[in-house]
């Protein structure tokens, strides 16, 4: 059965995030509309240049580097931006001023809400603590802990003093 469940409207097809990226590399967009399959074309026969107007597109911030791509004789021997180097937590928290949050539903009905705001609160204060006890670049974090937002907090803390951070729920 191959019936057709839903498509968006042309206008909410132009408004979206992909419809977006499509206009700003100029791949996939014609006077018929958006191409995506023209896009996943160029992404899969010019990965480095699709993947750096991602970085690009993305505003990461951080170091891109030179390479966007090393690749060996398999795709899962490929290294996309090899000598880049950004901190996750730093990226993820960036926007102040957006409306995102962090929604919490547990398994028994309880249900959560933190604002950005809220989190980087939480983040901040995580850090310090870990910072007062010696934590920094390279260390190493772990944690078994509820999937909950403190633990979502605790791993952004830890990611964004350059430690790694492992967890078990």
């Amino acid at each position: 059965m191959n019936t057709e469940l839903w498509r968006p409207s042309p206008d909410r097809i132009s408004r979206s995030l992909l419809a977006e990226f499509i206009r700003t590399t100029g791949v996939g967009c014609g006077p018929e509309g958006y191409d995506y399959e023209a896009l996943w074309r160029h992404s899969v026969e010019n990965p480095e240049e699709f993947w750096g107007c991602v970085w690009d597109y993305c505003n990461v911030i951080g170091s891109r580097g030179e390479t966007v791509l090393c690749c060996g004789g398999e795709l899962y021997e490929a290294e996309f931006f090899p000598d880049s180097s950004l901190n996750y937590s730093e990226n993820l928290l960036r926007n102040m001023d957006s409306e995102g949050r962090l929604i919490f539903h547990a398994e028994n009905g309880e249900r959560r809400e933190l604002n950005r705001s809220d989190l980087v609160q939480l983040v901040a204060s995580l850090q310090q603590a870990l910072q007062n006890d010696g934590v920094g670049v390279g260390d190493r974090v772990v944690g078994v802990l509820p999937n909950t937002p403190e633990t979502v907090a605790i791993m952004l803390a830890v990611s964004g003093l350059g430690a790694v951070w492992s967890s078990c729920s």
